[in-house]
């Protein structure tokens, strides 16, 4: 298998794949170390390219034409309900650890820019090391970022166990 950004566009349901768009990049910080019950700030600061570039608004009432495939000519049978809108956005995920945990917000709105920060807040549930991950997307391509956070155990709870 050879997976390039063509094949993960059209996997991604974004339409006619715009072969010059790149993958947003993504950097971050926060908070690496925690003691219960307080909480962790990350956030996250995502660029992108601005490809794909947004979709044009439909009229209301009014159902236009599937656009030709550029190669085959071809309308496309993807209904818009499943194509993936572009514009730039972050989600928040729980990629390992001991026990769930809460982010607020767990995702921006996508917006139609080159540049998006994202700060979250996130409340553990038991102690342990935890990677946390931002994912940017821009609707067609993405790019992930972790981050590391180690929590300790709550010391009021220490004559508990």
């Amino acid at each position: 298998w050879q997976m390039d950004n063509g094949v993960i566009s059209e996997n991604a349901g974004s339409g006619v794949v715009d072969w010059s768009n790149e993958a947003p990049s993504l950097s971050g910080t926060g908070t690496s170390m925690v003691t219960l019950p307080n909480t962790a700030t990350l956030t996250a600061n995502a660029k992108d390219d601005g490809l794909p570039k947004p979709k044009p608004r439909k009229p209301r009432g009014v159902e236009p034409a599937k656009p030709a495939d550029e190669l085959t000519g071809i309308p496309s049978i993807i209904p818009d309900s499943m194509r993936r809108g572009p514009g730039l956005g972050v989600k928040w995920i729980l990629y390992r650890g001991p026990g769930p945990v809460r982010f607020d917000p767990v995702q921006t709105k996508p917006v139609f820019e080159t540049s998006l920060t994202s700060t979250t807040t996130v409340k553990f549930s038991v102690p342990g090391n935890y990677r946390l991950r931002a994912i940017a997307s821009d609707g067609s391509l993405e790019t992930s970022y972790d981050f590391d956070v180690v929590v300790k155990p709550d010391p009021a709870d220490a004559g508990n166990h």
